[in-house]
């Protein structure tokens, strides 16, 4: 059984006479609910910076299965990406590997400053490593910023991981634009893909990095992050009645293997253990106009599905000619690939950012096709569910632990429950996102007292408990 999903919004630094109203902090522990995994959206601007979005950066806090192996990754730094981490709880001394779509500035940007403040933080004399994944070029680009500026790492170095195929081996080496003396602590190591067209970035004992191709006006990757597979569960029930209370057997059991008692009773493991949990998959596309079957095939199944909606469905063929998609063309995606839930972002500044007090005056009389929010509506009749949200800066998406369900949208909901009332109960019982799911917080929030003291909200997207 999937929970449902809410929506929460939630005040940063507001000042009353009285009190003040925290800002939404990250979940730290299992306690605080956190599922292991979360995307933070740092910026969801197309392009340039807009008045309400950041340059493209997405950030995803990761830990292991019993909250250890924590790690922190970047999805593109665009320009102005650290002074949104100091915006937000996450710490930049924490990030360890920075993943690069493609070499656009609107992604790249913002490398060198993250790359400083990370390695910097705890001084120059302790040394640290910051991984850097992306196309061919990226490591000179690097290496220029922080020679130009003459920037020194100290004891820490950064590490970049170059995308390399075929059609790149004639622009492997990129010229430098400063001397080898002058060049920071900053080495590449190249990276081939396997037979299948697949680049393995990254794995450890929780969770694993891939990537493939997308279609885009510059090389350009999409990324898929997985969590391995996780143990059977113990029905400490049943596995009591059979004669073995909790123990460190039960790790045994865990493992698929059986364990022998005292008295030479065997206890099955697939007597007493239920399936494990599903392992949870999710995928960041770059900037793309169509993926490629490659992508398609890793991210096949993803819980979440991040994809960019520059222009509407009006603007379909300016879209294609740069090489971006629009909300339908998301939506089929996130269809094809079975999709749990879809995120919006990337958008052009010509759409309308909801619940500021701007939008709302803007939306009023506006047509469907300038609003985020009919974006949204576009994506959701290609992907055939309600299961679509469109990010805005410092959404914060938490991962249930299994994943989401789609729901199918309204008009298809209907006809389903007509057939088969028994859905009714069982979608009500899985994860949805309505309309009506959120929680319109507007009437209680607090009286704005001053410009000065006001923030923009940030929103925490987390199971309904």
């Amino acid at each position: 059984m999937r929970p449902r999903v809410t929506v929460i919004m939630r005040w940063a630094h507001f000042q009353r006479q009285e009190h003040t109203w925290n800002v939404h902090r990250l979940s730290r522990t299992r306690a605080d609910g956190f599922s292991g995994m979360e995307v933070v959206f740092l910026g969801t601007s197309a392009g340039g910076p807009q008045a309400t979005r950041g340059t493209t950066a997405i950030a995803m806090r990761l830990a292991g299965h019993s909250q250890v192996g924590g790690h922190t990754w970047l999805f593109d730094c665009g320009e102005g990406t650290q002074r949104q981490l100091l915006s937000s709880t996450l710490s930049h001394a924490g990030i360890d590997r920075v993943f690069v779509s493609h070499m656009h500035g609107d992604h790249v940007w913002g490398l060198a400053s993250v790359a400083i403040s990370t390695l910097l933080e705890q001084g120059n004399d302790t040394p640290r490593s910051l991984h850097v994944y992306g196309p061919v070029g990226l490591h000179s680009l690097l290496v220029s910023m922080l020679a130009c500026a003459r920037c020194k790492l100290g004891a820490s170095e950064v590490v970049v991981h170059e995308l390399v195929d075929g059609d790149d081996e004639k622009v492997a080496e990129v010229p430098y634009f400063v001397s080898e003396q002058e060049q920071p602590t900053v080495t590449r190591e190249q990276l081939d893909p396997d037979d299948d067209g697949v680049w393995h970035l990254y794995e450890d004992a929780h969770f694993q990095v891939r990537a493939a191709r997308v279609r885009h006006t510059a090389p350009c990757f999409g990324f898929v992050v997985d969590e391995k597979p996780r143990k059977l569960r113990i029905d400490a029930k049943r596995a009591t009645e059979a004669g073995l209370p909790p123990g460190k057997d039960y790790r045994r059991l865990q493992a698929g293997n059986d364990v022998a008692l005292d008295d030479g009773t065997i206890v099955r493991a697939a007597d007493v253990t239920l399936p494990p949990v599903p392992a949870r998959r999710v995928a960041v596309v770059g900037d793309t106009c169509r993926p490629s079957k490659e992508f398609c095939a890793i991210a096949n199944g993803a819980d979440v599905v991040v994809h960019e909606a520059t222009m509407a469905d009006e603007d379909r063929e300016r879209a294609l000619a740069r090489g971006h998609s629009t909300p339908s063309m998301a939506g089929k995606v996130a269809r094809d690939i079975d999709a749990g839930l879809l995120v919006l972002t990337h958008f052009s500044g010509r759409f309308v950012q909801p619940r500021s007090s701007a939008a709302r005056d803007r939306e009023e009389g506006a047509p469907p096709s300038v609003t985020v929010d009919g974006l949204v509506s576009q994506a959701r009749r290609a992907f055939r569910s309600d299961s679509v949200i469109a990010a805005h800066d410092f959404l914060c998406l938490s991962v249930p632990i299994g994943g989401f369900t789609p729901m199918p949208p309204n008009y298809l909901r209907s006809n389903a429950y007509a057939k088969n009332p028994a859905r009714r109960h069982q979608n009500n019982s899985q994860y949805h996102h309505r309309r009506d799911d959120v929680d319109d917080v507007r009437s209680t929030r607090p009286p704005r007292q001053n410009a000065s003291s006001h923030h923009r909200p940030r929103s925490y997207y987390s199971p309904h408990r």
